[in-house]
């Protein structure tokens, strides 16, 4: 064997060495019904992507620029009237122009109610709400906490188009760090929990709010109790590293 070949060679199988502990590093996890258990519970995934766990963590990566994603079933967490599920991951880095979506899904696979996070430059990410007309409902409120204290709060009429809550502007382009759905005796809400950082409201874009809480609050309504998962998806990788049941510090009573 010539000695161009050898080296070729042994190029080779070190590549092939390489890209066998990569893959033992992260190793695929989609079972064939489309569905991988983590954090106690099973997942669905959505779309395509690579699934994977890294460091304890559920990594998901869609690839070649497609949506995908996970949904996580709030039916294994129902407790009488109280219900909480905490979504912690790392902080989702959406390219600018593109779009993150945690939506709210009925038993059917339909979306009850659909946040969107549209990235508009390095430091700013409109924030945008749809419902379902299904809901019924009249009215929807948004509120922010900073430091568990309320600091802004507007109730806007549940129209059957999308409604742009504000405008976020952070530091770091990548800020949303949690997702967050629960229910209690006085209804449900979801929330977003970065690293500190301000809104601008749609209602009132002159005042800059510090936040490290955004709620969307959808009052006693039946069908978004009854939500049979989170839906969590765009073309950005989302890294899960926990999921738990704990109450949020600012909803303590």
């Amino acid at each position: 064997m010539r000695k161009s070949q050898q080296q070729f060679l042994a190029i080779s199988i070190l590549i092939v060495s390489f890209f066998s502990v990569a893959m033992t590093s992260d190793s695929r996890l989609v079972t064939k019904n489309n569905e991988v258990s983590f954090f106690g519970r099973d997942h669905v995934v959505v779309g395509n992507p690579f699934v994977a766990e890294k460091a304890g963590a559920l990594v998901i990566s869609p690839l070649n620029g497609t949506e995908a994603g996970v949904m996580i079933p709030l039916t294994e967490i129902a407790n009488g009237s109280r219900t909480t599920l905490n979504v912690i991951h790392e902080p989702i880095l959406i390219a600018v122009g593109d779009s993150y979506y945690s939506e709210l899904v009925a038993a059917d696979g339909s979306t009850l109610a659909s946040t969107r996070f549209e990235q508009i430059s390095t430091n700013e990410t409109n924030v945008y709400l749809t419902l379902s007309e299904e809901l019924d409902l009249s009215k929807v409120r948004f509120a922010t906490y900073h430091e568990n204290e309320l600091t802004a709060e507007f109730v806007v009429p549940a129209v059957g188009e999308e409604i742009r809550i504000g405008t976020v502007e952070s530091v770091n382009q990548a800020w949303a760090g949690t997702s967050h759905t629960r229910c209690d005796f006085l209804g449900c809400t979801t929330e977003t929990d970065p690293s500190d950082t301000s809104i601008r409201f749609a209602e009132d874009p002159d005042q800059l709010v510090p936040f490290t809480f955004l709620s969307v609050d959808y009052g006693n309504n039946d069908k978004i109790r009854n939500a049979a998962a989170m839906r969590l998806v765009g073309k950005s990788a989302l890294v899960i590293t926990d999921e738990n049941n704990d109450e949020l510090a600012h909803h303590k009573n």
